[in-house]
């Protein structure tokens, strides 16, 4: 794991030293790191984020909008030689070796939360879209089928007013045959058929 002093950090940012010392007072927290004092060194993932603050400071943001924009962008560095290892000191190489493992883990886990987190919020913004297109289709669905059954309705009442409209003229017809048929076959009195022709 490569560490990094503050001039190492300056020279390959362009940043000074000074400059670098101030910003790490003020936002230390964001600064992944190991040790104390002078003897404070920086992991690569620091670079990032002091050139997160220059561009800040560059730009006249105030210190909270850059704190907001720093814990958005890059985790809180948890030091864990602070607590509960600096209590203890390890008298092999073996146990210095784990811990140096452990923080390589914890930093390279920093490093990633951010991209994983927004890559979360972008599958969940995703889902929540499809989601609403689907609850849109279920409406228009259900408004569709809404109207297919009023259409129904109205052709069904329809197709009564024909059966009756139909049944009236055929009953009519039936009426008018009847008649003409009873006609014809009723006989003329006899009077009628020899004086017919003089009528």
């Amino acid at each position: 794991m490569e560490l990094l002093t503050i001039k190492a950090i300056s020279q390959q940012i362009g940043i000074p030293q000074s400059t670098l010392r101030y910003y790490r007072d003020l936002y230390s927290q964001y600064l992944p790191h190991t040790g104390e004092g002078k003897r404070k060194r920086f992991y690569k993932e620091a670079i990032d984020v002091f050139q997160a603050i220059s561009n800040g400071m560059k730009n006249n943001k105030p210190s909270t909008e850059i704190e907001h924009e720093l814990n958005n962008k890059f985790p809180q560095f948890i030091d864990i030689n602070k607590e509960e290892f600096n209590k203890n000191k390890f008298r092999n190489s073996k146990d210095a070796r784990t811990v140096n493992y452990a923080k390589s883990i914890l930093s390279h886990l920093n490093s990633k939360m951010p991209t994983e987190n927004r890559m979360l919020m972008h599958i969940l913004n995703e889902h929540k879209k499809q989601a609403e297109q689907v609850e849109d289709t279920i409406n228009a669905i259900s408004k569709q089928q809404a109207e297919i059954e009023n259409l129904k309705q109205e052709v069904s009442k329809l197709e009564e007013i024909m059966e009756k409209e139909l049944t009236k003229h055929f009953q009519l017809i039936d009426s008018k045959l009847s008649q003409t048929t009873e006609q014809e076959i009723t006989p003329k009195p006899f009077w009628k058929r020899i004086f017919a022709p003089f009528f």
